[in-house]
């Protein structure tokens, strides 16, 4: 049995030595800088035309509607808007993005997790979206347009601005260091000879949550991490970048310790990544079946992958629980050229819950319109999402609703 004060890789590299990163330098051209721009192009553009199966490659072959089997025991109104979610359990508070309608700028409410009320809204930057909880519960990260809010919840304002070149596209908190994921100022056309795609784009930084100083910016393999997902048993995180590569760090070293890239073959699109006690986990399109799926891709081979509707979003897992809880976002219409009906059907997304011992779907549940973001209390066993239309879904299990939109014939 593994120890539990010592790091454990869920993820093996080829050659079973750890990766290493390379220091930075100035980026010359080259000819292989082509080449190397071609080969992300080509593996992009693959996964984008796979996916691209789960919206039917035909006119006629547009994606159902969901078949919602329960909707969300509740719904919280947040003005604006919400784009992102968290919970803490220790607290009960529950921490919305959104945008003030009146102002134009940026929001955190902070929600009573038990009484369901918004007890105050702090203005944050421009855009916000992710939302991290800092150790100790008392500050509050969020990724707005031009890099990561501070926010002291005692005094109930921004106390600072970790600026990044763009919004950053992923946070997590292990220990006092907060990760972030944002895109990498690194222009592909100007790699140099000798670079490598898996460490030429400096793109996850580790800021030191004391100073608010960034520590170190390692690469997760392309310009952009897709999804982050943090192991605070082991002091490990785990990122997914659009090469389909999977990245180890250390959270104790601070440094990649492995990577490894999934089978395009098996899976592509990955949107949301989750670890359940030693296990990791990955939403995204089965490329053999063309539909979406919650997969296990620990060891980076991917498992039998449990099938869901639709494209996938964020993942949230109740470990005690034993369900994961998978964000299905909505779908918008695609004009068809030819004057018919359009390629896809549109939908308002949706949230499925899965058993991850019976590896099975249990419910496709009905939260509201254009879901963004998921999130789960893993001491009341209650999912939250935060839809574009002003609200946040109330999940609790065994006391969801009949759906009240029926899937079209």
């Amino acid at each position: 049995m593994a120890d539990p004060d010592q790091p454990t890789e869920l993820l093996t590299s080829s050659s079973g030595e750890p990766a290493t990163v390379q220091p930075s330098r100035s980026p010359l051209r080259h000819p292989a800088t082509i080449a190397a721009a071609l080969l992300l192009v080509l593996v992009v553009a693959v996964a984008v035309v796979i996916a691209g199966r789960l919206g039917g490659d035909h006119q006629d072959a547009g994606p159902a509607r969901l078949a919602y089997t329960a909707a969300a025991t509740a719904a919280v109104t947040v003005a604006g808007g919400a784009n992102g979610v968290t919970v803490d359990p220790g607290s009960r508070w529950l921490y919305v993005a959104g945008t003030s309608p009146s102002t134009g700028l940026g929001t955190l409410s902070v929600i009573d997790a038990d009484t369901e009320k918004i007890t105050r809204t702090i203005e944050v930057g421009k855009y916000p979206g992710d939302i991290a909880v800092g150790q100790g519960g008392r500050t509050v990260y969020v990724a707005i347009r031009d890099g990561v809010s501070v926010v002291d919840l005692d005094a109930g304002a921004v106390t600072g601005t970790i600026k990044f070149e763009q919004r950053p596209s992923g946070l997590a908190v292990l220990g006092r260091d907060l990760y972030v994921a944002h895109p990498s100022s690194v222009d592909i056309t100007e790699l140099g000879p000798g670079d490598k795609l898996d460490t030429a784009f400096p793109n996850l930084s580790i800021i030191d949550t004391v100073t608010n100083k960034v520590i170190t910016t390692l690469s997760t393999g392309g310009p952009d991490a897709l999804a982050l997902a943090a192991d605070p048993q082991r002091s490990a995180l785990y990122a997914v970048d659009l090469t389909n590569e999977i990245t180890a760090v250390d959270a104790r070293m601070r440094n990649v310790t492995k990577r490894f890239r999934i089978d395009p073959a098996k899976l592509v699109g990955i949107m949301g990544l989750a670890v359940d006690r030693n296990r990791l986990y990955a939403a995204g399109v089965d490329t053999a079946g063309g539909q979406g799926s919650l997969t296990d891709i620990t060891g980076g081979i991917p498992a039998a992958p449990i099938t869901m509707p639709g494209p996938l979003g964020q993942i949230a897992i109740d470990s005690d629980a034993r369900r994961a809880y998978v964000l299905i976002p909505a779908v918008t219409p695609l004009p068809d050229s030819t004057g018919g009906q359009a390629a896809e059907e549109a939908r308002d997304g949706g949230l499925a819950v899965v058993d991850l011992d019976a590896k099975t779907v249990t419910d496709i549940v009905e939260v509201g319109a254009d879901p963004r973001s998921v999130a789960v209390d893993a001491t009341t066993h209650t999912a939250y999402v935060a839809n574009a239309d002003d609200t946040v879904s109330v999940i609790k299990p065994g006391s969801i609703k009949p759906a009240s939109i029926k899937p079209a014939p």
